[in-house]
């Protein structure tokens, strides 16, 4: 089990974070993110920033799905995801993802698809989130 502080915020309660590394279609290699704020009112599995989507090389390998998801941000406004499938790395261990951005996004964090797959704990007494593969 991998225990990641809390972070630091300028909101009333720190942010959750956690590390991970996602794999690059193009680059054939492991990307390692760290300090990936963990939302839990984002019902998906990773929200890249949308350069970091193309770098990669995620739109070369496009799901089916892209433009039917839709995600909407906090003042109502519906934005069209383009996904794509890859692999990402939690405590080393390889969990299967949906990678999604949109045009604009310079957001990078994870959501509740990927929580679901994992152990989650988030202790506020000990101000920590902890992860368990």
């Amino acid at each position: 089990m991998n225990c990641y502080p809390f972070y630091p915020s300028d909101y009333r309660v720190e942010e959750f974070i956690l590390d991970l590394e996602l794999y690059s279609p193009l680059k054939k290699e492991w990307i390692k993110y760290n300090n990936i704020l963990i939302d839990t009112g984002y019902d998906g599995d990773i929200l890249i920033p949308i350069t970091d989507f193309e770098e990669n090389g995620f739109n070369k390998v496009l799901t089916l799905e892209t433009d039917q998801w839709k995600a909407e941000s906090v003042s109502g406004e519906e934005i069209r995801l383009i996904s794509s499938f890859s692999e990402m790395k939690i405590n080393g261990s390889k969990v299967e993802t949906l990678v999604e951005s949109f045009i604009g996004n310079n957001s990078l964090l994870v959501g509740r698809g990927i929580l679901v797959q994992l152990i989650t704990t988030i202790d506020g007494k000990e101000k920590q989130t902890c992860i368990k593969t």
